[in-house]
């Protein structure tokens, strides 16, 4: 007769028990990332204190970027960021080429271009300290692979003592050629 109590079948259930349950507790954990899908609406990540430094293939810093707070969404390359300073270098002698600061913006990283929101000033520098423009405007628009801004708002540049203000700009930074789109007033002071 077949004994209930025998060593062997209790060893052999316990074991087949054991490894069932450990099979049902593995495949229950198992998240599989790629699946996750996270909303559109809300950041994937957001960071503080956000600094950056990008630098050439020779080692001479090409571009910093310093903001209060950054935020980035799913499948998006912008960049979001809050109360952010960007400076670019020239290449050659890594003397500042331009400064932008503003409230609020983004950047996509991968194709060097951006935006700047509310209160933003372009800061346009030159050998000669009295030669350095400042542009102050909302809604600027950055290419910074042809060193090209623009936007359709009312803006104010200063330069020394002497003030230009209209509506809508563009300024190529290779040609140094401001472009007032319209609405111009020109206030020269040569003191």
């Amino acid at each position: 007769m077949f004994k209930l109590y025998s060593p062997r079948v209790f060893r052999f259930f316990t074991i087949f028990l054991m490894a069932s349950l450990c099979l049902l507790l593995n495949s229950l954990t198992q998240i599989n990332f790629t699946k996750i899908k996270f909303p559109k609406d809300t950041p994937e990540y957001t960071a503080s204190g956000v600094s950056g430094k990008i630098y050439n293939d020779n080692g001479t810093l090409m571009y910093q970027l310093k903001s209060e707070g950054a935020w980035q969404f799913p499948d998006n390359e912008r960049l979001f960021m809050k109360n952010l300073t960007a400076t670019t270098y020239n290449e050659s002698n890594g003397i500042i080429k331009y400064n932008l600061t503003s409230n609020d913006g983004w950047i996509n990283y991968n194709k060097k271009i951006g935006f700047m929101g509310k209160n933003s000033i372009l800061t346009l520098n030159n050998q000669d300290p009295l030669q350095i423009t400042k542009i102050f405007g909302d809604q600027i628009n950055l290419d910074l692979n042809k060193n090209y801004f623009w936007s359709n708002s009312d803006i104010k540049a200063v330069q020394n003592k002497s003030i230009v203000t209209g509506h809508g700009f563009s300024y190529d930074q290779n040609t140094q050629f401001l472009t007032i789109n319209s609405s111009a007033k020109v206030i020269i002071d040569n003191k």
